[in-house]
C-alpha cells in the first residue's frame, strides 16, 4: 500500500467509527416494542448512513430487514472504494462468511431440486461460474474442472461443492455439508489473512475461525452429544488443508475435548458454555462477541495499517447482525424484556457491554 494512503485511511476510519452505536443508543433500541418502532428509532439516531427504510409496502419487519441488508452492502461498497487504493483482499476476507452462506443455499437448492435464489445474500457474492444447475452437479461447469490453472480459487470452491454433494448422497446430512463448507471457509480466510502480512489481521481472523468451529462443536453436542465419529468420516473426504489443531479437536471424545480446550485461550468461554447442568449457547455467543471485541479494541492503538479498517467493519457487521436478531425477535412477537433476556442474560454481568464498546481506532 502506498504510504500516502495511510493518512487518508486514518482519518476515514476515525470518522466512520463515530457512527457505531453507543451503549445508551443500544439500550433505547432494546426498549422498542415493534419492528416499526425499532426502524423509526434507528432513523432518528441517524443509523442508516448507507441506506434508508423502504416504503411500507410490506410488513415492517421485512422492510427493516431489507434496510439492514442494504446498510451492510453500503458499508462493503465504502470499503471497496477505500481498498481500491489499499488492498482488495481485505474485502474478500470480510465477505467470506456471506459467501459460505451463499454456497450453503446453492447446495441446498441443488439437493432439494428447488429454486432458492430469494435466499441468497443481497450482496450476490458468488461468481456466475460457480453456480450449479440443478441436476448437473456430477459434471463441473465448463472451465472449472481440475485442469483449470487460470482459476484456482474457483477450482477449490467447485471441489468443495462436489465433495459436499457426494457426501450428502451417502449420508443425507445437511450438518455434514455445513462442516465441509466450513473447511473451505477456514482454508480461504486463513490464506487471505496470511497474504495480507499483518499479524493483527492474522490473529483476529484465526480467532474468528476458531470461534466458528467451537460454535459448530457446541451445536453438534446439542444434536448428538459427540462429534468425533462423524468427523473421522468427513476428514477422509477430498477437503484438504484443514488445520491440524481443529482436525484433532473434532477427533476427540467429549471429555478429551473439554480437557484440550481448558489449555487454550478459549478455556473460560468454553467452560461458560458447557460447564453447567445444561449447555448454554447464549452464553457462548455473548462470550464470543466479547473475545472478538477485545481484539478489535487493540485497533485504537494502531495508527497505521489495515487492521483498524478490519476492526471497524467487523464491529459494524456485528452491530447489524444484532439488529437483525432484535428485528427477528420483535417480528416473532417477543416482548422487549424477553428479547433482552435472550440476548443479554442477567446472569452474565458483562454481557450488556458486548455491543456497547465503541471501536475508535485512532483516538
Amino acid at each position: 500500500m502506498p504510504e500516502t494512503v495511510y493518512p487518508q485511511l486514518n482519518t476515514l476510519v476515525s470518522v466512520q467509527s463515530a457512527k457505531l452505536l453507543t451503549a445508551q443508543q443500544l439500550d433505547q433500541l432494546l426498549l422498542q416494542p415493534s419492528p416499526t418502532d425499532l426502524g423509526l428509532r434507528l432513523e432518528q439516531i441517524g443509523f442508516f448512513s448507507q441506506s434508508r427504510l423502504p416504503a411500507a409496502s410490506q410488513p415492517a419487519g421485512q422492510c427493516l430487514a431489507q434496510a439492514l441488508d442494504q446498510e451492510w452492502s453500503g458499508w462493503l461498497h465504502w470499503l471497496q472504494t477505500i481498498t481500491a487504493t489499499a488492498d482488495p483482499r481485505l474485502l474478500r476476507l470480510l465477505t467470506w462468511p456471506e459467501r459460505t452462506y451463499d454456497l450453503r443455499v446453492l447446495l441446498k437448492s441443488h439437493i432439494l431440486q428447488k429454486d432458492l435464489h430469494q435466499l441468497y445474500s443481497p450482496l450476490s457474492l458468488l461468481p456466475e461460474e460457480i453456480l450449479l444447475t440443478a441436476g448437473t452437479a456430477a459434471t463441473p461447469p465448463a472451465g472449472l474442472g481440475p485442469e483449470c490453472p487460470d482459476a484456482p480459487e474457483l477450482c477449490r470452491w467447485q471441489a468443495a461443492c462436489q465433495t459436499a454433494l457426494a457426501d450428502f448422497k451417502r449420508h443425507h446430512s445437511f450438518s455434514r455439508v455445513q462442516l465441509i463448507l466450513n473447511c473451505l471457509q477456514d482454508q480461504e480466510m486463513n490464506q487471505l489473512a496470511g497474504q495480507l502480512e499483518d499479524t493483527r489481521i492474522q490473529t483476529y481472523t484465526r480467532t474468528w475461525l476458531d470461534l466458528e468451529w467451537l460454535a459448530v462443536l457446541l451445536q453438534l453436542r446439542q444434536e448428538k452429544g459427540d462429534s468425533h465419529r462423524d468427523w473421522l468420516q468427513i476428514r477422509r473426504s477430498p477437503v484438504a488443508g484443514l488445520r491440524a489443531d481443529i482436525s484433532r479437536l473434532f477427533q476427540l471424545d467429549r471429555k478429551a475435548q473439554d480437557q484440550y480446550l481448558a489449555r487454550t485461550a478459549y478455556a473460560r468461554l468454553w467452560q461458560r458454555a458447557v460447564g453447567g447442568a445444561a449447555l448454554q449457547p447464549v452464553a457462548f455467543e455473548i462470550g464470543r462477541r466479547q473475545q472478538l471485541q477485545q481484539l478489535r479494541d487493540a485497533a485504537r492503538w494502531e495508527p497505521f495499517g489495515l487492521f483498524p479498517l478490519l476492526a471497524l467493519l467487523g464491529a459494524k457487521q456485528q452491530e447489524i447482525n444484532l439488529l437483525r436478531q432484535i428485528n427477528a425477535g420483535l417480528s416473532a412477537g417477543l416482548s422487549p424484556g424477553a428479547l433482552r433476556s435472550r440476548l443479554f442474560p442477567e446472569d452474565n454481568p458483562d454481557g450488556g457491554q458486548t455491543w456497547a464498546s465503541k471501536v475508535v481506532p485512532h483516538a
